[in-house]
């Protein structure tokens, strides 16, 4: 492995010899896990098991984001109460041992989905998948989360201020301005609703977030918890709902939006809002444009972020700066939504 990301294995096994001796066996293969953007993720192999390594990408970040803690805290405490996730077994917070301070959690020998249109599956299948993300989804929505311990894993109140305020930050901060974000941001901070609604939510509920069975429509465990907080949780069902809106040409991958749903044997986005309001119990809001919208602008400020950090040489995946080129036809998208220049939402 070499780039600004590699882990050198001579200090990990060093490190592991001491922390968790358990853990080693008669090698050390590591191997960088492809895909993700923000924190890198590698599998590694000591013989005598298989776990992973989740880090904060090495050189500056921004400071808000790449958080491992929070993310081995929320994996931990929902662990508890049985919602699938892969297990803790470690956490080093001292950035001297490769470069950053990482985590480490079993390895969930199952299948991970790219592309939303499930090719190879049998459409009964498709429909299985799809009802069993919603159902997962739900599930993190209705997590007692004083129970869980987590009642203190971010405020209880002003989530979409916050959230404005945190990702027109991090736009700021890339060294680019990106067209139409300001126009957005004044929308979106006088549209905002009343957050009467509080609970745990992921913050990057998709498709490629979740294992699943080797064999089954099973979720195994839900992963990529580094945006988790307290807060509304419609803006995360509004998020995994963009699957059925956001064409390829802004999700920069295979896309519901044009596809024949039917078919494919995959479930309509009314449909699935239908199962997470039943499951959930919760109202139903009259329109969704935004919700929508503000996901959108917070993607973009990902992506903006993502491609920032390509320049800067931080870049997690070598595709980041291919990416990145995503964040102004996201924003534009968001603008359609919010000033209703597209069917109803």
């Amino acid at each position: 492995m070499s780039g600004r990301q590699a882990i050198n294995p001579d200090a990990l096994s060093r490190y592991l010899a001491g922390a968790c001796p358990g853990l080693l066996g008669d090698r050390l293969d590591i191997t960088k896990f492809g895909g993700g953007q923000s924190n890198p993720t590698y599998l590694v192999d000591t013989g005598a098991q298989r776990f992973v390594l989740r880090r904060r990408p090495s050189g500056a970040v921004v400071s808000s984001a790449h958080a491992v803690e929070r993310e081995a805290r929320v994996m931990r405490s929902l662990g508890e109460t049985g919602f699938p996730v892969p297990a803790i077994l470690h956490e080093c917070p001292d950035p001297g041992v490769i470069g950053s301070p990482f985590i480490l959690m079993t390895y969930l020998d199952g299948r991970v989905f790219w592309d939303p249109t499930l090719p190879g599956e049998p459409a009964e299948t498709r429909e299985e998948i799809y009802f069993a993300l919603v159902d997962a989804l739900a599930d993190i929505h209705t997590t007692d989360i004083d129970a869980a311990g987590l009642g203190d894993f971010g405020p209880h109140t002003d989530y979409f201020e916050r959230q404005i305020s945190r990702w027109s930050r991090q736009l700021e901060a890339g060294d680019v301005p990106l067209p139409g974000a300001d126009r957005l941001k004044s929308w979106l901070t006088e549209s905002k609703p009343a957050d009467e609604l509080v609970t745990l939510v992921h913050g990057d509920f998709r498709l490629d977030n979740v294992i699943f069975s080797p064999d089954t429509p099973g979720v195994l465990g839900v992963i990529d918890w580094e945006l988790a907080t307290l807060g509304n949780p419609l803006a995360d069902l509004s998020y995994f709902l963009l699957s059925w809106i956001i064409p390829a040409g802004v999700a920069g991958t295979p896309a519901l939006a044009r596809a024949d749903l039917a078919e494919l044997g995959i479930p309509t986005r009314e449909t699935v809002a239908e199962r997470y309001f039943a499951r959930t119990g919760y109202d139903r809001p009259d329109e969704f444009a935004f919700y929508y919208a503000y996901n959108l602008y917070r993607v973009a400020a990902i992506l903006h972020g993502i491609a920032h950090r390509s320049r800067s040489g931080t870049a997690s995946n070598t595709n980041a700066a291919e990416i990145g080129r995503l964040a102004t036809p996201a924003i534009q998208l968001a603008l359609d939504i919010a000033e209703n220049t597209r069917a109803s939402w």
